[in-house]
């Protein structure tokens, strides 16, 4: 049976292979499910061997259910006891300190726009 004409069977039978693999141990590491879905993904999709191809319900999973699905099995993986303390601290600085380079990047990028483009009178875009 050629599964190149069933992406969403392969999607599948990838999906219950990475849960399966995840109980597998790298060194002292669990790597979590999501991690081996994105692997496959990424190894059997358009930009690696081009196993999958796109249609209209993988565009909907991709587009719409995915990045949700994402975060739901990530805070499936999340163990709050663990997380508790000086990790969760560390981690919220990380968050806040990612967050102002951010806003100070596009700040910077913003205001040396407008001030090239009311220099010159003209705009790239």
């Amino acid at each position: 049976m050629n599964l190149a004409g069933y992406p969403v069977l392969l999607v599948m039978a990838i999906a219950v292979l990475a849960s399966l693999l995840s109980e597998v141990r790298i060194g002292v590491f669990a790597v979590p499910v999501v991690v081996w879905e994105m692997v496959f993904g990424m190894c059997l999709g358009p930009n690696g061997l081009n196993v999958v191809h796109e249609n209209e319900i993988m565009q909907w999973f991709g587009h719409r259910a995915g990045l949700a699905a994402l975060f739901f099995m990530a805070g499936l993986d999340l163990d709050l006891e663990k997380v508790k303390g000086r990790p969760f601290a560390l981690a919220l600085r990380g968050w806040a300190l990612s967050l102002g380079i951010g806003f100070a990047a596009v700040s910077a990028l913003h205001f040396s726009y407008r001030t090239w483009t009311s220099r010159f009178g003209w705009a790239w875009c």
